[in-house]
């Protein structure tokens, strides 16, 4: 059968140059954004490899297989294998950070080494990736001070990466996290901040950063990170919400966008309350504990004072990554 060309399509396994590649790339569905060398980089694969471009605006309805990146096209969105295309003579210095800059899972020389454009391709799908794509954000958030935001965020971090998620806890500079590495808050933005972050004491896969202020945007593609907890202090808009059974919390449950509530200690409104106002939302009861509060001073997750602290609040925490063993969550283990 001949494509538009008047070239034969290649069999499966095998690219239009004869040599094996790492999985079968027929009629691949491909983003081209290089920069000024799309309209060339759209005809050859179009043409002469018979794959499908797809336009970066419709993304969401013909999901994209492989985005084809120059250096300096726009970055794409994590989950989707990143090709770095680099015009032939491009200095070394300036490859690297235009391929640390997109996250790139590979990088070719263009034009001169188009000829190996399909069995690369080939080799970053048939490479094992992560299900879902990129980590999933998860903001922790107060209906106002001192109601214990951050000591559930390091929890809910603990408790994560005991079932198996690799955590990156993300503070603000107020929250009370003791000796925590700070970093400036265009660091966020860095694809090395997880290098720059601090191990959380005692739990394998979780570490914590805090930031001195600013905005929280954070690289569309974090390595090693299955999930992002972003203790966001005072704030309605979350997806879990942190109060102290009263007043203030009743009017914050009508207003908020978090779909899960933790409720800690004690205060004049009965729990029976605030979980009606909840609305059927996930609605975790937790004992006040002073201990527990020091913990998260010396930026520890409380693991187990008292015992059932935080079993209490294992509905809340954001599932593990498919296809990654869990830890049982009956009994989550102390730190070291």
């Amino acid at each position: 059968m001949s494509n538009p060309t008047g070239q034969r399509s290649s069999p499966a396994g095998v690219s239009a140059t004869g040599a094996t590649r790492g999985t079968d790339t027929a009629a691949l569905p491909v983003v081209v954004d290089a920069g000024p060398s799309t309209p060339e980089v759209r005809g050859h694969v179009e043409g002469v490899l018979g794959w499908q471009p797809v336009d970066a605006d419709t993304a969401a309805l013909v999901p994209p297989s492989l985005w084809l990146v120059g250096p300096d096209s726009a970055p794409a969105p994590a989950g989707v294998p990143r090709l770095l295309l680099l015009p032939d003579g491009t200095d070394p210095v300036e490859a690297a950070e235009a391929g640390a800059r997109h996250g790139a899972q590979a990088a070719l020389a263009w034009p001169s080494r188009r000829d190996r454009l399909e069995r690369v391709a080939g080799q970053l799908l048939s490479a094992p990736r992560a299900p879902g794509g990129g980590a999933e954000t998860v903001r922790v958030v107060g209906a106002g001070g001192g109601v214990g935001t951050s000591t559930v965020t390091l929890a809910l971090a603990g408790l994560a990466a005991w079932r198996g998620s690799r955590v990156l806890v993300l503070a603000g500079e107020d929250a009370p996290l003791g000796e925590v590495r700070r970093v400036p808050a265009e660091a966020l933005a860095s694809h090395d901040l997880l290098r720059r972050a601090s191990d959380l004491p005692g739990v394998a896969g979780a570490r914590v950063v805090v930031t001195d202020g600013g905005a929280r945007e954070l690289p569309d593609h974090l390595p090693d990170v299955d999930l992002v907890l972003v203790d966001g202090g005072t704030d309605l808009d979350g997806d879990v919400l942190v109060c102290r059974p009263d007043r203030v919390a009743l009017q914050r449950l009508s207003a908020t966008t978090a779909g899960s509530v933790v409720v800690n200690g004690d205060g004049p409104v009965p729990h029976a309350a605030l979980a009606r106002a909840a609305g059927g939302r996930v609605c975790v009861d937790l004992p006040h504990s002073a201990r527990v509060a020091r913990a998260v001073l010396h930026a520890r997750v409380p693991s187990s004072l008292p015992g059932t602290w935080l079993r209490r609040l294992l509905p809340a925490v954001p599932g593990p990554p498919r296809g990654r063993r869990t830890a049982s969550p009956g009994r989550p283990p102390a730190p070291a």
